[in-house]
């Protein structure tokens, strides 16, 4: 039996900071990337409390809190990345409590929050082990929503992705799944899906589920 693919589970300072200059040079997909979040979280009351995990170099995090979101905890497993956050937030003058936390196991009790938003982070698992891990985890420390996005392998900017790779071989670093092999992770928690969003229908692979506790 082979190993599974590893993923980058925990940024360094340099990669942190390699990550967020990246995302912060690509303006016109952050600003898409926002505006689908706030089409998937329009239902969501801002008095509720909303994860956000993993918040990486808090990105998403400030556009949360614009989006008036008074009750937000920001969490990521990488201590690089929660030190950019907390700059980020401080620069925005913003205070959103930070924790430490591990996707695979986290350390908050059962529905602790009201809603979980999880951005950028299922792309990055190999196999549907950790897919299923993280879900389970995710609709255990939510009491109402979860809200998480993916890549549909449906999409032209994921196939075009696939044709690359078997001209320039690479190692994979992002992960597909279809919109129903997604919605099965939840389905399984107890959880049915309400919503499931794109930037660009079969154009933009990013796509974001929305799904309830049953």
């Amino acid at each position: 039996m082979t190993a599974p693919t590893a993923y980058r589970k925990i940024y360094d300072p340099a990669q942190a900071a390699h990550y967020s200059v990246a995302k912060e040079a690509a303006r016109a997909t952050h600003r898409g990337e926002v505006a689908l979040a706030a089409r998937a979280l329009r239902d969501v009351p801002r008095h509720e409390t909303l994860l956000d995990l993993p918040c990486g170099a808090g990105r998403m995090t400030v556009e949360l809190a614009r989006l008036g979101f008074t009750a937000l905890v920001a969490a990521d497993v990488s201590p690089a990345m929660l030190e950019l956050a907390q700059a980020r937030l401080r620069a925005a003058g913003l205070a959103v409590p930070l924790t430490l936390a591990d996707a695979e196991r986290l350390p908050f009790p059962d529905q602790a929050f009201d809603n979980v938003f999880c951005f950028r982070l299922f792309h990055h698992f190999p196999d549907d082990r950790l897919r299923r891990q993280v879900a389970h985890e995710l609709c255990r420390v939510a009491r109402r929503r979860v809200v998480v996005s993916y890549l549909d392998r449906r999409a032209f900017t994921a196939r075009k992705r696939q044709l690359q790779s078997w001209w320039r071989p690479r190692k994979a670093s992002k992960f597909t799944q279809s919109p129903d092999e997604m919605a099965s992770f939840f389905r399984d928690c107890g959880f049915a899906p309400v919503a499931d969003l794109a930037r660009l229908p079969y154009w933009h692979s990013l796509r974001i589920l929305v799904a309830d506790r049953t």
